[in-house]
């Protein structure tokens, strides 16, 4: 089977070129990671050390696999339709809540945050399962990536309410198994729309981009508008003007004409 496909039944809409586009519900979504990954800012400011630094990454790493998790599945199944956008919905607010605690995320709201992040991965999987009915060679699929989902969202769990050792271990140990298990994972089954995958990494990258912009406005408000202001300001918008023009300039075009040109297994 084609790793590169479109689902067989009740396909969302495509372009002209046969690509599934990213639909408005979908970009809703997107809305409560973008808020997490940029509480991971509060959990840095208030720890400047490399000890902060590296919950910092483990935060985003989880984020970001638990997002990866949707993204892949919108490839598959229409996630605005019936029962599969109750569940969805149903996942925002558990990401809200996961959010509301990233900054205290290794301390006093642990629990909530591991709880919250088990609950949209385990969520997932129910999805990929009702997808699964649709998609030919997807149900073997899904159960090779429930392995490690099951194991890791139990690991962070009792990690959170046990309290045994450090807690930033607990999650290193898991993110290790989630990702290396990906690497290793047999892949064949899942279907991907190269158009609507690029378009769903774009369109998140540029939500997290805008919240930049904002938060440069939000970190001068109250502050006297001098040269000690304005200078820096501009400096964070050249960064950010330097992410965007890298990724859809160069990043997100080369990535999308790679997975048009790739078939079979690979």
């Amino acid at each position: 089977m084609s790793e590169v496909a479109e689902t067989p039944m009740d396909a969302p809409e495509q372009s002209e070129s046969g690509d599934r586009s990213v639909k408005p519900f979908e970009l809703f979504f997107d809305l409560v990671f973008v808020f997490a990954f940029t509480q991971v800012t509060q959990l840095l400011a208030s720890d400047p050390t490399w000890e902060g630094l590296g919950r910092g990454v483990l935060l985003i790493a989880s984020l970001w696999i638990a997002w990866q998790s949707y993204a892949w599945l919108g490839t598959a199944i229409d996630l605005d339709e019936g029962a599969v956008r109750l569940a969805m919905l149903a996942v925002m607010g558990a990401m809200l809540a996961g959010a509301l605690a990233v900054p205290g995320a290794f301390g006093d709201t642990a629990i909530l945050f591991a709880v919250a992040y088990a609950f949209v991965r385990i969520l997932q999987l129910v999805l990929f399962g009702i997808a699964a009915r649709e998609m030919y060679g997807m149900f073997p699929a899904m159960l090779v990536l429930a392995r490690s989902t099951v194991l890791t969202s139990t690991i962070v769990i009792v990690g959170a309410v046990s309290g045994w050792g450090p807690l930033e271990a607990w999650w290193a140990g898991a993110l290790l198994i989630e990702y290396g298990w990906i690497l290793v994972m047999n892949l064949s089954g899942w279907a991907v729309s190269p158009g609507h995958f690029s378009e769903r990494h774009g369109l998140i990258f540029i939500i997290a981009l805008g919240e930049a912009v904002i938060s440069i406005g939000i970190g001068v408000s109250g502050l006297a508008i001098d040269a000690k202001v304005v200078i820096p300001a501009m400096l964070g918008l050249g960064v950010i003007v330097a992410m965007w023009w890298t990724y859809f300039d160069v990043t997100s075009l080369c990535t999308e004409r790679h997975l048009k040109a790739i078939t079979g297994r690979r």
